[in-house]
């Protein structure tokens, strides 16, 4: 790749066996109102990580609330202006590039993924395929035995590292479903809305040669060293807001 080409962005491509977006939008809510509650009552022990935590909230909130982007952004960039001054707000480097995650630069991004493809199903309690089992779809099971299928655990369906059962324990009032186990791609679009609300952007990188072109007039560019020098980000306080607008051009509308 050409140093001046833009490096790949990261994105959420789909999203399987996860909780529906209506949940997690209102569990988002939840935990924003909790640790703003928290922060303004002093009563929290990292003030700074729970800003960003609360922005990563906000985020699933922005993504899913259509009709209160403009206000939720608001918000946001808001809470960004604090980690700014007060925190200096730093871009993130991966051992090639500089780059960033956070959620107040992700949303001007408001676009997403859509893909369709055939798709094979594993059964969520033993892992064969639907028609080989002996388990019903939607059915509750007793006495399920905690394992892991393809790193999801047959349990809660979620990451089996990461979920608090127990391999190899019993467990009761377990539901059967049917899991993805192999997708094979047939279309994949960029669409402004996606059916799957979190298919989005989550990492912007930016080439070295951007970084240098755009320092090159700071004062102090001759003691910066490239992936080892701290790149601060201004944006929150440069931000003129978030224009639900803006990304209409890529979809040939008319802003």
């Amino acid at each position: 790749m050409h140093k001046s080409e833009q490096p790949a962005f990261e994105a959420i491509m789909m999203i399987i066996n996860s909780d529906s977006p209506p949940k997690v939008a209102q569990d988002s809510s939840i935990k924003v109102n909790a640790l703003i509650e928290k922060i303004n009552n002093k009563k929290s022990d990292d003030v700074k990580k729970d800003l960003q935590s609360v922005l990563k909230e906000y985020l699933n909130c922005f993504w899913f609330y259509r009709d209160k982007r403009v206000e939720i952004s608001k918000k946001m960039h808001k809470i960004g202006e604090i980690l700014c001054e007060k925190y200096e707000c730093q871009c993130k480097f991966d051992g090639e590039n500089y780059y960033s995650d956070c959620p107040n630069i992700l949303l001007h991004h408001d676009f997403g993924f859509s893909m369709r493809g055939t798709e094979k199903y594993l059964c969520s309690i033993c892992g064969k395929e639907p028609l080989e089992c002996e388990h019903i779809t939607n059915n509750i099971y007793n006495e399920v035995t905690c394992n892991s299928i393809d790193g999801t655990c047959n349990i809660c369906l979620r990451n089996f590292e990461e979920c608090d059962h127990i391999e190899n324990e019993k467990y009761n009032n377990v539901v059967a479903t049917k899991i993805v186990h192999e997708i094979d791609l047939v279309t994949f679009d960029v669409v402004k809305d996606p059916e799957m609300v979190y298919t989005r952007i989550t990492k912007i990188p930016y080439s070295k040669e951007l970084i240098l072109e755009s320092l090159k007039n700071d004062f102090e560019f001759n003691k910066f060293t490239y992936g080892e020098s701290p790149l601060f980000c201004l944006h929150c306080v440069q931000c003129s807001g978030y224009d639900p607008k803006k990304t209409e051009l890529l979809f040939n509308k008319k802003a």
